[in-house]
């Protein structure tokens, strides 16, 4: 086996631990699942994913629903013509652009995975 074979052996015999204390391998859930350790992997990376683009994409159209905007440039041309204070919107505006630049990592990694 090449060392690669090994680690990927060794990775799927790893234990993961469960929210109530049980322990199964990944080895085991793909046999059961009728897949093979890496397609299982993948899928769960993919999976996380997508719930995060979601949770990231929620909180930055809560965000912008509660100026009326929708986007962050539009927030922030309502500060720069005065329409909004600057200091009642900052810590918004930095999470915005935290959570935008979010996304598209999110969105570049799930590409990444496809190609």
């Amino acid at each position: 086996m090449t060392e690669l074979s090994n680690k990927l052996e060794e990775l799927a015999n790893v234990k993961k631990e469960y929210a109530y204390g049980d322990t199964m391998s990944i080895a085991r859930i793909s046999e059961l699942l009728g897949m093979s350790p890496e397609e299982l992997e993948r899928e769960a990376v993919r999976s996380f994913l997508l719930k995060e683009l979601r949770k990231v994409r929620a909180e930055a159209e809560a965000i912008m629903s509660r100026y009326g905007v929708k986007s962050i440039e539009e927030l922030d041309g309502k500060v720069r013509r005065g329409e909004l204070r600057e200091t009642d919107v900052l810590e918004d505006l930095m999470r915005l652009d935290y959570l935008l630049d979010r996304e598209e990592r999110l969105k570049e990694l799930l590409k990444e995975m496809e190609g």
